[in-house]
């Protein structure tokens, strides 16, 4: 990686100004400072010049817990010559963090914002997680990348209104679980995943099951033929329906 001082900011002088408003050239060469050591090389020489560890933080990280971290970090530009070298210099932050229990763990952050700070860096990083997660809950269980809008008004309508499912049915599912209505229903498995604790599968099939065992199935069959259904053949049929809808 070619990292570089940034240099003062410039003002171009009015010969300048006058050609670019003429168009003889579309963009002036880029104005860099000096070379910097590379990422790895600026991380040892701070190792060998502190003789011992570099300095630790204790960083939010993933699932919500804390971890101890070895964390130093500097900022530069990043020069990526191409065409005639007229490639901007793109302000960067790199920050390189290691885990004193896994050593052999080294990991490198890139921020186009010098000003955000290493632990901001890392700290973001690690809450995306939750992020991620929602997007993949939503493509697999509520159908988002099965919609097919062709024009912006639907699209914008559309992620909306599933990312407000997706709050909903956590919410309620939440409140249930408060109440311990689907506490002693077993978890769904699968032949190659075994789970532990309860997943957006389980809070979209307990959602389902009180709306169908309180309004819906009293709608479809009627309330007298609700109440002609032995019991295990009620729980078995809104049991089949809440895991298919």
């Amino acid at each position: 990686m070619n990292l570089h001082v940034l240099p003062p900011p410039h003002k171009p002088c009015r010969q300048t100004l006058w050609r670019r408003q003429r168009g003889r050239i579309a963009r002036p060469r880029c104005r860099k400072g000096r070379k910097l050591a590379s990422p790895a090389q600026t991380v040892t020489a701070a190792r060998a010049h502190g003789t011992g560890p570099l300095p630790t933080q204790l960083l939010h990280w993933y699932g919500q817990s804390q971890k101890v971290m070895e964390i130093f970090s500097a900022a530069g530009g990043w020069y990526r010559g191409r065409g005639n070298g007229t490639a901007a210099l793109v302000p960067l932050r790199w920050v390189y963090t290691r885990d004193p229990q896994k050593p052999n763990r080294q990991d490198w952050f890139f921020c186009t914002d010098p000003a955000q700070t290493p632990r901001q860096i890392v700290e973001s990083f690690a809450g995306r997680w939750s992020i991620e997660v929602t997007f993949e809950e939503l493509r697999a269980h509520l159908g988002l990348a099965s919609t097919r809008q062709r024009c912006r008004p639907a699209v914008l309508r559309g992620v909306p209104w599933m990312l407000g499912l997706f709050s909903l049915i956590s919410l309620i599912f939440t409140r249930l679980w408060q109440e311990g209505r689907c506490r002693a229903k077993p978890l769904h498995q699968t032949p190659c995943y075994h789970k532990c604790e309860p997943t957006f599968a389980d809070a979209l099939y307990a959602v389902r099951h009180q709306i169908w065992d309180g309004c819906l199935l009293k709608h479809v069959l009627g309330p007298r033929r609700v109440t002609m259904l032995p019991t295990p053949l009620k729980h078995r049929l809104i049991t089949y329906l809440a895991e298919a809808a």
